[in-house]
């Protein structure tokens, strides 16, 4: 390239005098002659680049500079690997240390581009694309219990500091969409920020916009921040579908701009059985909800936005509360 006072990775990614901020742009490598360069999971190998492009049919939003996909690992123990399950969603991972995405936000040398990107891009989705429909488990270590005649305490790891920028995509959270068939279990998040109230986003929570026909258990989310301008938004999940949740719970709060507002609520937007039954077991939400602005709202609660059931199956909801405030 034409490259000239090169400082930083930022500067030394240039190519052929393209900007810093055409740097997560498919095309200004494809133009560049890079051939082993790919945003389509399906043709994404171990020998290739990926890149999430933003506007391919698995991805409404959210952009990152290339990452060779020998970074992927079924153990994830950094940022890249984390990403990279976006990548590969039918694989099965674990995650046994904490892991801090603060650095997403403000390292403007690494792949999502620092403060001038949209942060994290979540994992699957819910445009027409596919979901994630592999495993996610965090593994458990032993500490000391501080009462030194007690067994140790066992510890599960916490992702901090999720932060997704979002003004119109369908499917925001750590996961966008998850698919039938997908196991999450002991996944701890803390500090969640997500959204964007001037949009009209759906789908939002901190653990998952959507997830249908997954079983999801043992989560914890604290001191997140969702912001929607659209449906379906929760402290967990924007919505869930013919799933089975258990032993989950939320602090923080819910927001949502009132513009066609419907199912919004501290724990889950929406529960609903289309083509089996939904369940929650074990829950409870401490989020304050609030709805803002002059739309249409349906369905707001301190616990659920709205549950229903249809075509005969059941969703069924046993052993939950919620004590946060509901307010408008």
């Amino acid at each position: 390239g034409n490259c000239s006072n090169i400082s930083g990775v930022d500067s030394a990614y240039l190519i052929g005098g393209t900007t810093a901020a055409n740097l997560s742009t498919l095309s200004t490598y494809t133009n560049n002659g890079w051939t082993n360069i790919t945003s389509d999971p399906d043709a994404a190998s171990l020998n290739t680049w990926f890149i999430f492009n933003g506007t391919d049919d698995f991805l409404t939003s959210g952009k990152t500079r290339p990452m060779l996909m020998m970074e992927t690992a079924s153990s994830i123990s950094n940022l890249h690997q984390l990403q990279l399950m976006g990548a590969s969603l039918s694989g099965n991972y674990t995650y046994a240390s904490d892991m801090d995405l603060a650095s997403i936000t403000t390292n403007a040398a690494d792949v999502w581009g620092g403060s001038t990107g949209n942060g994290f891009v979540a994992i699957g989705t819910q445009s027409l694309g596919p979901a994630f429909t592999g495993s996610f488990t965090g593994i458990s270590h032993q500490e000391p219990n501080p009462l030194s005649w007690l067994p140790p305490i066992t510890v599960y790891p916490t992702i901090n500091n999720l932060t997704i920028s979002s003004t119109s995509n369908l499917g925001t959270g750590l996961f966008g969409m998850i698919g039938a068939g997908a196991n999450i279990n002991h996944v701890i998040l803390n500090n969640v920020v997500l959204g964007s109230a001037s949009g009209t986003a759906d789908y939002i929570g901190a653990l998952v916009g959507y997830a249908t026909g997954a079983t999801i258990s043992n989560i914890t989310v604290t001191n997140a921040t969702i912001t929607g301008g659209g449906s379906n938004v929760g402290a967990l999940a924007g919505a869930i579908s013919d799933s089975t949740v258990s032993n989950v719970g939320a602090t923080g709060s819910v927001t949502a701009d009132g513009t066609n507002g419907i199912s919004i609520g501290g724990l889950i937007g929406d529960l609903v059985s289309f083509n089996g039954t939904a369940s929650l077991t074990n829950a409870y939400s401490q989020a304050n909800v609030t709805t803002t602005g002059t739309g249409f709202i349906s369905g707001v609660g301190g616990l659920i936005g709205l549950a229903d059931s249809q075509n005969g199956y059941q969703t069924v909801i046993n052993k939950t509360y919620a004590s946060g405030t509901v307010s408008s």
